[in-house]
């Protein structure tokens, strides 16, 4: 599998960083691969960095569901993902989290990637 364009890998954690005028299907489809592409590297974790895409619409609680369910499916337990987005494309509620959590997915969501970092870090299992 071809590493997407934005794409690094240090140590253990991939981090993944695309830029552009996107429509919200295809950033989900964009952030999709990535998490696919982690996995097939064998990556425990993984940092999502949305806050360059832009031109989407705000995304719908169905959206929100299929996109993590879609995330929990692809990680299948395996690795932990950090989201960051920006803060309109948020859920104040957290409903992403809470699927997340009972999809079995380890996973969290930030508005910059300094503290998506931090969390990674705290977390970060023993080997």
């Amino acid at each position: 599998m071809t590493a997407p364009a934005g794409f690094e890998v240090i140590g253990l954690r991939g981090y993944y960083r695309p830029q552009g005028q996107v429509t919200l299907p295809a950033a989900i489809e964009l952030l999709s691969n990535a998490v696919a592409h982690a996995r097939s590297l064998g990556l425990r974790e993984l940092l999502l960095n949305g806050l360059a895409l832009t031109g989407y619409q705000q995304p719908t609680i169905l959206d929100r569901y299929q996109f993590i369910s879609t995330l929990a499916d692809i990680a299948a337990g395996a690795m932990r993902i950090a989201i960051v987005l920006p803060e309109t494309a948020l859920d104040p509620q957290r409903f992403g989290t809470l699927v997340a959590t009972n999809r079995g997915l380890d996973s969290n969501v930030f508005t910059q990637e300094d503290a998506a970092v931090e969390w990674l870090d705290r977390q970060t299992p023993s080997a």
